[in-house]
């Protein structure tokens, strides 16, 4: 803090400022000799600012610069002031400066100052006088089971870094004059007495020690039969440190503020006090640099934003195990934030603070590099949702939620929501569940408020209900299959919801469907089939019979799962897509689905997880599907198994969450194409992936470190060359997190003695069985 300086025109009597625990007199020369020099001026003799009378407490320190409204370039300052003060020119030679501590009470007094320069002198004085405090008032109980001493003594105790002579009248007509040290005072009889003390008593003072091994907390004091503060007095205290620990029954009757702007450390004050908990905003801490451990393990819980802490170095373990509360962490953390704090202080709270702090927080730790450990924001305890876009049909049964990515939701609620659509809570209370059937199409925006005991989350959802439209296809009843050749068969899977109607194109229709059904034609023919409501899977039992499908239709799908496995002569002639974005499996969708080969490249696979069987032994199939969203797939287990034709670019595709590629082109014999840059690093089975392929490329930057199982990797593969298997071994045995212990073939692909040191490697180092044609010879 800068000294005040008196301006001319604004005379002061007495300018008393507390500074760093001290009585300070500020004083400075109202216009600089600097100035002086610069206009050529003249300098003049000293001319001080009077004082009106001061009071002072003993004990207090007083570091004082004097108002000179004359000339600076002092020469000398000197006074007859009693014992411990101590006179000087200030350092810029401007005034005169007192320091020192008020030792010994006096009546009142006067003291010459006098200031010389080479223009003269001025004589100050100064009259004061010297208060002893008063009296420290405190009340005990003896009989406390808890203390060091019998259930008829009290035990004061004193802070060993700190001077002492003072006198206790312990309440029941005796006394001690000229304590020095610890005391201890037997009474008569067991009771409640009232101690008073006077003269040089610092700090109160109780000692502990912890046991950090036995994670115990040892009292070696009295701290328990002491019930109350009913007196602070008017003195300067030197010290807060291990003041009041474990005082379990302590209250503090004295609402006013004890003089604590000499106290440096509050370390320790309150540890282990399970008592008490009171107002102490206005307690001058301006002069303190630790607070380490203060409240800890202590039930104090309340509002320290008032408090000065520019000087703290140390607030270590300050509250830990304490009970301080959201509220008032938040209010100590936006207040501390705001002063110019110490560097690197480390502060341990256990408590959370709110998402209004947390700026606060962070500027403490970012722009002053403080360490703290708490609790986190209690935002981490509320439930946590996202905002949502959501497209949906009218008449199907929706079901969605939206996962809580937080703390348990107690409540679930939502306004706005389209007609037909419930909200509710998942019963584990990670999710809030939206239900129900939409009756109206449109656009709308729904609030979801997701709430427990700590707080809410809230996100908004963007609802697109589109009207449903049909899904149709067409079929030849007279085509082989399992019902008569005047009928087709509609198959419902029973994990799957169906509630449906059907137009069979012959006139005749059928509501509410949600079992197997076959219908009966007048005549063998070819139909064309309308579906709508809740049809989540299509499936037949006359895969053979379904010759088209005309449209998808405005509605989504929740599987494909073999949906139109064995089809024989299946064209997709839709010119929309379905909506796929509910669909987790793919899993044999046109498996052996012979001359399947429509166009399917626009398809929205992003969400799908399960590939496996999608494309097996579908012979004809060979379309442009590169561009697919594939990165959440992990099972690509058969996928082009003896598709014969496929032979598209899929280099692109990310495989990164893929764990299984078993059998994945194997036997799909016209496929060569560059896969080489795919993220195979989480796939465990590579059984026989490329197994009777002609695949021929260089796939040496693939990392097999999660392969478990890679035999027939390349069995019955005739076109694998030899360079590439050389680059593959020499890459492979270069990569230091290649997995171990894998047993892995070639067949009869052959390696050149540029990579049998690589293949070694791979043997020798890494374990490996690798079963191959053996060394190329020249």
């Amino acid at each position: 803090m800068e000294p005040i300086r008196q301006s001319k025109g604004n005379p002061l009597a007495a300018l008393l400022l507390v500074f760093a625990g001290s009585l300070v007199l500020t004083a400075c020369n109202s216009e600089s000799s600097d100035a002086a020099d610069a206009n050529d001026t003249p300098l003049q003799a000293p001319s001080f600012q009077a004082l009106d009378d001061l009071t002072l407490i003993r004990g207090q320190i007083v570091e004082a610069e004097l108002i000179n409204n004359g000339g600076g370039s002092l020469t000398s300052c000197v006074a007859d002031l009693p014992q411990g003060f101590v006179v000087s020119v200030s350092a810029n030679g401007d005034t005169c400066e007192v320091t020192g501590t008020a030792t010994e009470a006096t009546e009142l007094e006067s003291a010459d100052i006098i200031a010389t320069n080479d223009a003269g002198e001025d004589t100050l004085t100064v009259t004061y006088q010297v208060e002893e405090p008063t009296a420290f008032i405190t009340t005990w109980d003896t009989d406390v089971e808890s203390g060091i001493s019998a259930n008829d003594e009290i035990t004061l105790q004193t802070n060993p870094n700190l001077d002492y002579n003072f006198t206790v009248d312990w309440g029941d007509g005796t006394s001690d004059k000229n304590v020095t040290k610890d005391i201890t005072h037997q009474y008569v009889q067991p009771g409640t007495y009232t101690v008073t003390i006077s003269g040089l008593y610092p700090a109160p003072y109780f000692d502990f020690e912890l046991s950090i091994e036995d994670e115990l907390f040892i009292d070696n004091s009295d701290a328990s039969k002491l019930l109350s503060v009913e007196q602070w007095g008017n003195r300067f205290w030197a010290s807060m440190e291990q003041a009041f620990p474990n005082a379990n029954n302590l209250s503090i009757n004295d609402l006013s503020t004890p003089n604590f702007s000499q106290v440096t450390s509050f370390r320790s004050m309150f540890t282990f006090n399970e008592a008490f908990n009171q107002d102490v905003s206005t307690w001058d801490t301006s002069a303190a640099t630790d607070m380490a451990f203060m409240f800890a393990d202590s039930y104090f819980d309340q509002d320290l934003s008032n408090w000065d802490i520019e000087n703290v170095k140390d607030m270590n373990g300050m509250f830990s195990y304490a009970d301080l509360s959201i509220e008032n962490y938040d209010r100590l953390l936006l207040s501390w934030s705001e002063q110019t704090v110490q560097p690197n202080v480390t502060l341990d709270v256990d408590s959370r603070f709110t998402p209004n702090a947390e700026a606060a927080r962070n500027a403490l730790i970012n722009d002053h590099g403080w360490t703290i450990n708490d609790f986190n924001s209690i935002a981490e305890l509320f439930p946590k949702i996202d905002d949502q876009a959501i497209q949906f049909y009218t008449g199907q049964t929706f079901e969605d939620a939206l996962t809580n990515n937080g703390n348990s939701i107690d409540q679930c609620e939502a306004t706005g929501l389209p007609d037909g659509i419930t909200i509710s809570r998942a019963g584990n209370g990670m999710a809030c569940n939206l239900q129900g059937i939409p009756t109206t199409a449109g656009f709308s925006q729904a609030t979801v408020t997701a709430s427990n005991t700590f707080g809410s989350d809230t996100a908004l959802i963007d609802f697109n209900i589109v009207q449903q439209t049909p899904y149709i296809t067409t079929w030849k009843t007279d085509n082989s299959g399992s019902s008569d050749d005047n009928q087709i068969s509609l198959k419902v899977n029973n994990s799957n919801g169906y509630n449906f109607s059907v137009d069979w194109g012959d006139g005749s229709t059928d509501e509410n469907l949600s079992e197997t059904i076959t219908h009966t034609y007048s005549t063998a023919g070819t139909y064309t089939v309308s579906i709508t409501g809740d049809y989540p899977l299509p499936l037949t039992d006359d895969p053979k019979k379904l010759l088209t499908i005309e449209q998808w239709g405005q509605r989504s799908w929740q599987s494909m799962t073999y949906a139109y496995a064995n089809t024989e002569d299946l064209v997709i002639l839709a010119t929309d897509a379905p909506d796929l974005s509910r669909v987790h499996s793919l899993k044999g969708t046109f498996s052996r689905a012979n001359n399947f080969n429509s166009d399917i490249s626009t398809w929205d696979v992003s969400n799908v997880g399960n590939f496996e069987e999608m494309f097996l032994a579908a012979r004809a199939f060979n379309q442009p599907i590169g561009q697919w969203e594939v990165s959440n797939a992990s099972n690509m287990r058969k996928m082009f198994e003896n598709a014969d034709a496929f032979n598209q670019d899929i280099g692109n595709w990310d495989v990164s969450n893929v764990t299984s590629m078993r059998t994945m082109f194997n036997g799909a014999n016209t496929f060569n194409q560059d896969i080489g840059d795919w993220d195979v690093s989480n796939v465990r089975d590579m059984n026989a992936v490329f197994k009777g392929t002609l695949f021929n490329q260089d796939i040496s930057r693939w990392n097999l470190k999660n392969a478990t199982n890679a035999t027939q990797f390349f069995d019955n593969n005739s076109a694998f060359s030899t360079e590439n298997y050389d680059k593959l071994l020499i890459a492979w045995s270069q990569n230091p997190e290649l997995v171990e212990d894998l047993e892995i073939s070639f067949g009869n692909i052959q390696y050149s003695a540029a990579a049998k040191a690589a293949r070694d490697i791979l043997i020798n180092d890494f374990n490996w069985t690798i079963k191959d044609g053996g060394e190329l010879l020249d």
